[in-house]
């Protein structure tokens, strides 16, 4: 960074000052760690963002590859199958009747290996990237018509003596009047 001034504006948009933001970017540095490098606050680094475009571009070209190398490793190496051929090397080794080696081959082949989907990423993926519709989180839908159904089915129940509600202080009340009596 020898020779660009921090906080000034008019350094960081040459060619030298753009290259040094564009590899901040490309080393995953957020909006802020950048801003903080080059000596600036964070309001102004949206300011210069808005102002020059050459500013902002550098940061968008320096994190774009990154981003796009990375989705696409992810892409084909866990949510496609594959079958990937591997170099498997064996040694066979002779021995004579006293046990010991008399010689050894060396064998290459070729063994083809079978690697499915990673799961585990696909739903990282889905959940990450629809949230909407694939979550954790439990969706309840409330119809009042059902809900009085079933206030009358626990209502009935209560009085059919096969529900009694009970808790610890309704029990500590019993005990208590046993204990007077």
């Amino acid at each position: 960074m020898s020779g660009i001034a921090k906080g000034k504006y008019h350094d960081w948009i040459t060619p030298d000052g753009l290259l040094v933001l564009k590899g901040y970017a490309r080393d995953g540095l957020k909006d802020e760690d950048i801003a903080d490098k080059i000596g600036i606050s964070v309001a102004t680094f949206y300011n210069w963002c808005n102002r020059f475009v050459e500013f902002l571009e550098a940061i968008k070209k320096g994190r774009e590859p990154l981003n796009t190398i990375v989705e696409d490793t992810f892409l084909e190496t866990k949510l496609k199958p594959q079958t990937v051929v591997e170099t498997v090397t064996e040694k066979t080794i002779t021995r004579d009747a006293n046990g010991n080696i008399t010689g050894s081959v060396e064998h290459v082949r070729k063994q083809e290996r079978y690697i499915p989907a990673d799961t585990t990423a696909m739903i990282f993926y889905l959940k990450c990237r629809m949230s909407g519709k694939y979550n954790d989180k439990l969706k309840v839908t409330l119809n009042a018509e059902k809900n009085g159904q079933l206030a009358d089915l626990i209502e009935g129940l209560k009085e059919d003596d096969l529900y009694t509600e009970t808790t610890a202080s309704n029990e500590a009340v019993a005990d208590e009047q046993a204990e007077t009596n």
